[in-house]
């Protein structure tokens, strides 16, 4: 093992050959120690990570995200590219065996990664081939970066190997869509597998400030009084393409939290309105995407009934990542609070979602308050033979 690093590359092989290989950069690193300094490596995976990358971006994403994570969660990752369809059934394998720093006194710590480019018919059985490769007795999370997986031939059968399932909403095509989908396929798996999405991770500081509002005794009594929430966005600019997601798991949160239901949508391109309540309160949400040119912020207003009435707003600047925070009863002074929201990398993001290995109902329950708010028709059961089932 030279500078930390084994590697392997073969065209058209087996399955038995990249497990031989694995074993044999293991041999061959152990075998170079000499007994004198720091042992080269010992093999602590804790996980598996497998990501389906169905784009070279996709790939070049999950890798550049790998690398920063492996010192930290050492895991046997298994990055799946689908190759020629037309071709003759095959598969192209790289290996590599990486250390990252001291363990103990004299080791290292060590992990591994697979990437599988699958060629052919064989693309079509992607878990048949992941299987035998998996890691046993570790979890599995399975990351699916790019467009939304859940009308994808391979889904169940990845879904199948995992025991969390892990997508990133600012890839969707259309949200207001996909997020649905994606609440039936949560209701489907059940306990079997747990979902996640980067943009729940990204929306956490907004959440932290808003609950914060209502931590000021002053503000708390506002909580029950809340008559709106308005937003307003610009979905094309650079660097808020996931805030159509964001804006519309925020909207679900915050009806999870209060116990309301949509009772009235017009639902446009550039316009969401709702009608949420429960029986004894309403809240209207009218969520705006505006197309402008320049660095527009993101602007959240949370209204609510009262004497006085009071208005608690978010503005998030585009560019700056710069939260201003205001709380206003009636014509009194605000109050204003300054933060910066940077905007984590996928590193970052992912280090979050393998910390985590059981389900986050909070993120389901705003999942599913979402898919409500957009759909009328969400809690019907996925159509038989539908990918998700």
């Amino acid at each position: 093992m030279s500078n930390g690093e084994a590697t392997w590359e073969g065209k058209a092989v087996s399955l038995g050959q990249i497990d031989g290989q694995l074993q044999r950069l293991w041999r061959a690193a152990d075998s170079q120690w000499d007994g004198e300094g720091r042992r080269p490596d010992i093999r602590t995976s804790v996980l598996n990570l497998v990501v389906y990358a169905i784009t070279e971006d996709c790939e070049e994403r999950a890798a550049a995200a790998i690398e920063h994570l492996a010192g930290t969660h050492p895991s046997r990752a298994i990055i799946i590219v689908p190759g020629r369809s037309n071709d003759e059934p095959s598969i192209d394998a790289r290996l590599s065996i990486k250390s990252h720093g001291a363990y103990a006194e004299f080791r290292q710590v060590c992990s591994e990664q697979i990437a599988l480019t699958v060629h052919g018919p064989a693309s079509q059985h992607m878990a048949s081939i992941v299987e035998p490769l998996l890691a046993p007795d570790l979890p599995v999370f399975l990351w699916w970066p790019g467009e939304t997986p859940f009308h994808h031939h391979v889904y169940p059968q990845l879904r199948g190997l995992a025991d969390r399932f892990i997508v990133d909403s600012s890839d969707f095509e259309k949200p207001e869509v996909d997020l649905v989908t994606m609440a039936h396929a949560v209701r489907v798996a059940g306990k079997a597998c747990a979902f996640s999405d980067f943009n729940w991770a990204r929306l956490e500081p907004w959440r932290n400030i808003i609950a914060q509002f209502f931590d000021v005794p002053e503000f708390r009594p506002y909580l029950d009084r809340l008559t709106g929430l308005w937003v307003e966005a610009s979905p094309a600019e650079e660097g808020v393409a996931h805030v159509v997601p964001q804006v519309l798991l925020l909207g679900g949160w915050l009806c999870s939290a209060l116990g309301l239901h949509a009772e009235q949508r017009s639902l446009g391109p550039e316009r969401f309105e709702m009608l949420l309540a429960n029986g004894t309160r309403k809240v209207n949400v009218d969520i705006r995407l505006r197309r402008s040119h320049g660095d527009a912020p993101i602007i959240i207003r949370l209204q609510a009934a009262g004497d006085p009435p009071a208005e608690f707003g978010l503005r998030v600047d585009a560019k700056s990542g710069q939260v201003t925070a205001t709380a206003t009863l009636g014509s009194a002074e605000p109050v204003v609070h300054k933060t910066t929201s940077l905007e984590r990398e996928e590193a970052h993001i992912l280090f979050h979602e393998l910390e985590m290995f059981g389900h986050d109902p909070q993120y389901e329950e705003a999942l599913i308050a979402a898919s409500n708010m957009l759909d009328p028709n969400y809690r019907y059961e996925p159509i038989k033979g539908s990918l998700l089932v």
